[in-house]
């Protein structure tokens, strides 16, 4: 319903439907920085890092004048375009004023997933900083 919604006022209900066919694909893990933490015996900030295994796949598709576009995307896991590696067909949807853009409805789902675990681990480092000022604040103030 939400994602419905989220087309509507995009319009990306009004984009053309299509179906893409996947070509091939990359897959590799990525060191992702999340962040900081002051955490080793120097007192040096030390970065705070993920591994991310993710799929990078090449799509194409024919407009109506049947004219042949590419383009690539990018998906994490737990994304059901993750395992995808070529010879699937997908249904997307292309804008008729530009037809190499192109909306795949699994990939926007993808992305905010991806955001919100950003948003999560952001919000776990502002806490996880903020007890460890006032747990130093009541160190001094003991002492």
């Amino acid at each position: 319903m939400l994602i419905e919604f989220w087309e509507m006022l995009c319009g990306y209900d009004q984009w053309t439907p299509a179906e893409a066919t996947v070509q091939s694909s990359d897959f590799a893990d990525v060191d992702v920085m999340h962040g900081f933490t002051e955490s080793t015996i120097d007192g040096r900030a030390k970065s705070v890092t993920t591994t991310e295994s993710r799929s990078t796949s090449v799509i194409t598709w024919s407009d109506n004048a049947g004219n042949l576009y590419r383009s690539q995307y990018t998906v994490t896991r737990p994304s059901p375009l993750f395992d995808l590696y070529g010879g699937e067909k997908l249904a997307i949807r292309y804008n008729p004023a530009n037809p190499k853009d192109f909306y795949l409805r699994e990939l926007g789902q993808n992305e905010m997933q991806a955001l919100v675990r950003k948003i999560l681990w952001g919000i776990a480092l502002i806490v996880g900083s903020a007890i460890s000022i006032w747990r130093f604040g009541k160190f001094l103030h003991i002492n």
